[in-house]
């Protein structure tokens, strides 16, 4: 293996390892209905996804997010989770090019923690669609509050650090 390789493998391990940390910490204390929680790892997903290499930031926060739920016993969003950490990461690294003015970039990433709350609907959705269209919207939209939020302490957690 040389020497880059190996470096790139440190950072993602690294910042795998601090997502997963945060998330959970943050995620044992705040316990939401339906085996869901608050936490404060998507913040870190967007600072990752600004201080990191696209790959890097991908990897790092799908991994540290999904490593998240399975501690915490959250079995049913890791799918949802994969998806919708991988979307606000590629949505960082667009937003960043649409453009120059630092104030407007972190205005839009800010708000991307709104992809969680859209991003969760959809799984929550999907997976309750066999008791029947409109039940699995109203099932879904449950736990809208819950992921509104989230996207807002994301968006706190970022615009602190």
């Amino acid at each position: 293996m040389n020497k880059q390789l190996f470096q790139k493998l440190i950072k993602i391990v690294i910042a795998a390892i601090g997502v997963y940390l945060v998330t959970l910490i943050s995620g044992s204390y705040f316990s939401l209905p339906g085996g869901a929680y608050l936490h404060l790892g998507d913040g870190l997903v967007l600072i990752l996804s600004l201080a990191l290499p696209y790959k890097t930031a991908l990897i790092a926060s799908v991994v540290g997010c999904a490593m998240a739920d399975v501690s915490l016993e959250a079995y049913a969003f890791i799918i949802a989770t994969v998806i919708t950490k991988a979307v606000m990461v590629t949505a960082v690294k667009f937003m960043i090019k649409l453009s120059d003015n630092p104030l407007t970039q972190d205005s839009l990433i800010a708000g991307l923690g709104l992809i969680s709350v859209a991003g969760y609907f959809v799984s929550e959705f999907i997976t309750k669609l066999e008791s029947g269209f409109l039940q699995a919207i109203s099932i879904a939209a449950e736990g809208v509050p819950a992921n509104i939020l989230q996207a807002l302490s994301t968006a706190v957690v970022y615009l602190a650090l």
